[in-house]
């Protein structure tokens, strides 16, 4: 049984929606939430000596501490993983650290990355640093497809028959076929 991890903060329970659909395939698939919140007590640090510090000597540098802490907490549990995967699939608009990225590439033979929001000018740096780090990108956004050179992959929606009677439409957009390419 092939295995998949996939790297995204719980997003209304499509994750598990996903998750479902993956095992269904046949695929063991492990779950690394982004969002949980051991992770984010690192963004929440109040210091002043850390802000000036971030603000005078690492702006320039485009780093920032409260991202390191919060990579160091991330890559101790990422490490702790002890699967090799065949696919690693990184859903969201949100960015990793270089080191979590070279984590991600060591345990994942291809790694797949999907932004579901528009990748604005304020984090086009970030995108083009993380982007080395995957086989395969994907963008909701036409304009950002274009502009980053990634493949174009508009959002994908589940029809819940129990929260969402009205809507007589079903529409499904992700498209995964594993053995040839996930998106």
């Amino acid at each position: 049984m092939k295995n998949i991890l996939l790297c995204t903060p719980s997003f209304h329970g499509y994750e598990k929606i996903l998750i479902k659909f993956l095992k269904m395939k046949g695929y063991n698939v492990d779950f690394f939430d982004f969002s949980k919140e051991k992770y984010r007590e690192a963004r929440k640090i109040k210091n002043p000596f850390l802000k000036l510090w971030n603000n005078i000597y690492l702006k320039n540098k485009n780093q920032n501490l409260k991202n390191k802490f919060q990579s160091k907490i991330m890559n101790e549990d990422l490490l702790r993983l002890d699967k090799k995967y065949e696919y690693i699939i990184k859903i969201g608009l949100f960015f990793l650290d270089e080191s979590t990225l070279k984590i991600l590439r060591s345990k994942g033979k291809y790694l797949i990355l999907h932004h579901w929001d528009v990748i604005c000018d304020e984090y086009k740096k970030r995108f083009e640093k993380e982007k080395k780090y995957f086989n395969k990108i994907s963008s909701y956004s036409k304009v950002d497809s274009e502009r980053y050179n990634v493949n174009y992959l508009p959002n994908f929606y589940f029809k819940n028959l129990e929260s969402n009677k009205k809507n007589q439409n079903d529409v499904f957009v992700l498209h995964l076929t594993l053995e040839e390419n996930i998106f």
